[in-house]
């Protein structure tokens, strides 16, 4: 299978870390983020990447090379990441290859076998999904019915309330895998986005639940972490090596 990974950002919310590097690019334990998650994408048996660059591109080109040397892999550069939006990343990244393919957003770690139980899923969109809703700022959640996903509702900067809705499912992790079809469906959509302004990806996936097959997946207890901020990269360093032995 073949993933396509966004690493396009800023990250303002870990500077001056990433002030002149990309936050895959911070040290983890006696290791960086970026080696983490190769390791992971390996031992979930992804054969090919994409990687959409930005801030920090020609180091990250250079560890890439490096970490990737014999193996298959692709990047692509996004020279307006701090004019557009993650609309504008994704939609690079789903225009560079043909065919079914997981999305994954860079900030993220998560063990092999959820991307293995995801690429395995049958169905046109399958999301990943955490049901504990364990993230200290739950941005997401994730409803559905008779095991076919609904909507997603976002909330701003982590202020999802506790809710006893039956239909909700849990907190999206921010990976997914799209069929040919998938893709093809919410390439079309996100071509129409003007790529300024608020973040539309998650809209267009849910425009886009009534027109394919969905599932999901549950990271049922697994440890993973998102980075987006210093407490994060913390966390990340607890549970890093827990995360891609999982």
């Amino acid at each position: 299978m073949h993933l396509v990974c966004l690493m396009a950002g800023v990250s303002s919310r870990l500077y001056p870390l990433t002030e002149r590097s990309h936050k895959a690019l911070l040290p983890v334990n006696d290791r960086r983020l970026l080696d983490y998650q190769l390791e992971t994408f390996r031992k979930a048996g992804m054969t090919s990447a994409t990687f959409v660059l930005g801030h920090g591109a020609p180091e990250m080109e250079r560890c890439l090379g490096d970490a990737l040397l014999g193996q298959s892999y692709r990047t692509t550069y996004n020279p307006e990441y701090s004019e557009k939006n993650l609309d504008w990343s994704a939609y690079l990244a789903l225009t560079n290859h043909s065919g079914p393919l997981i999305y994954y957003e860079g900030d993220l770690l998560v063990p092999p076998s959820l991307l293995a139980e995801v690429n395995a899923n049958p169905s046109d969109i399958c999301l990943a999904i955490d049901s504990t809703m364990r993230s200290p700022r739950v941005d997401l959640i994730v409803t559905a019915h008779q095991g076919n996903v609904r909507n997603l509702l976002l909330y701003e900067h982590g202020s999802a309330p506790p809710t006893p809705n039956p239909s909700v499912i849990g907190e999206l992790v921010c990976l997914l895998k799209l069929s040919e079809r998938g893709r093809k469906v919410v390439t079309d959509q996100l071509a129409s986005q003007s790529f300024v302004g608020g973040i539309g990806f998650y809209d267009v996936l849910e425009r886009s639940f009534d027109k394919v097959t969905t599932s999901f997946v549950d990271l049922r207890g697994r440890p993973w972490v998102e980075v987006d901020n210093v407490e994060d990269l913390e966390r990340a360093r607890q549970l890093a090596d827990d995360i891609v032995r999982s």
